[in-house]
């Protein structure tokens, strides 16, 4: 049986408050005059377009998003109230394109002075490692409607991605769940990477955000969390006989009881917190 595909309540209870920090995000570095922060005198960095992706999958996107937020996070410091990802593409170049292809993040940005759109974009995106702000072009909308155009990018094939996840053809017959209904059944033991996280099949209806809270939460129906009786995640959880829970279970004591959950949760809250605000 498939979950809901409904958006799952995240539950109540402590077991929501990881110990430890947060991954910290990739160090911003010091902005060099001329460069994305002033669109005037942007140059895109030239890359090698031959040799740029064309498909996201297996694509790892931790350390692309990581600096699409370090770039945003240099352009405006401390002085805008709150962001989230409004829109994601994923653009490939055909031949008379200017780039092999586009990775573009929308953000809604709430400052003092009211809501803008900052458009991030990374050219020629490619599987090679090292990406940090000064591979982000930023521009500034002040229209939804604009911020939300790809006209710019009529030379490409545009992806939308939903909740940070593309639907890709390889994955259309295999599903999130195992046999025992848990997407990521190794991590009550054994530390889980962003690669393995990226990989999760997601689906149109169960995008990979959504996944993710079930990847995280089966932890702790594992340890015999009891899960709110109105929450999505009781109501997937109790269709299989190796759920018992007993009472609330909290991150300390399930790291006591299975030590490599304590990383585990911490990995997949830093991919949900990226996914959903950059």
């Amino acid at each position: 049986m498939q979950p809901e595909t409904s958006a799952p309540t995240t539950p109540s209870g402590t077991f929501n408050d990881v110990p430890g920090k947060t991954p910290a995000a990739t160090p911003a570095p010091t902005t060099p005059s001329g460069t994305y922060n002033d669109e005037a005198s942007f140059t895109p960095k030239p890359q090698r377009n031959a040799d740029a992706i064309d498909s996201l999958y297996g694509f790892d996107q931790t350390e692309v998003r990581t600096a699409i937020r370090a770039a945003k996070e240099q352009k405006y410091g401390s002085s805008y109230e709150s962001s989230e990802i409004r829109y994601n593409y994923f653009a490939v170049g055909n031949e008379s394109a200017e780039h092999g292809n586009v990775f573009r993040i929308v953000y809604n940005i709430t400052t003092s002075g009211g809501t803008e759109y900052l458009i991030a974009d990374v050219y020629d995106l490619e599987l090679e490692t090292g990406y940090t702000a000064n591979d982000v072009h930023l521009t500034v909308e002040k229209d939804r409607s604009a911020a939300k155009s790809t006209a710019d990018l009529k030379d490409y094939t545009v992806y939308t991605l939903s909740e940070g996840s593309m639907v890709f053809p390889e994955n259309k017959d295999k599903s999130p769940f195992d046999k025992d209904g848990l997407v990521m059944a190794k991590s009550i033991k054994e530390s889980v990477s962003y690669d393995e996280l990226w990989d999760i099949p997601a689906t149109d209806e169960m995008t990979l955000l959504k996944l993710l809270g079930y990847a995280r939460n089966e932890m702790f129906a594992r340890g015999g969390h009891k899960f709110n009786d109105t929450s999505n995640y009781y109501k997937y959880f109790k269709q299989f006989s190796w759920y018992k829970p007993t009472g609330s279970v909290s991150a300390d004591a399930l790291a006591e009881q299975y030590p490599a959950t304590k990383k585990n949760i911490t990995t997949i809250k830093f991919l949900e917190n990226l996914i959903k605000n950059g």
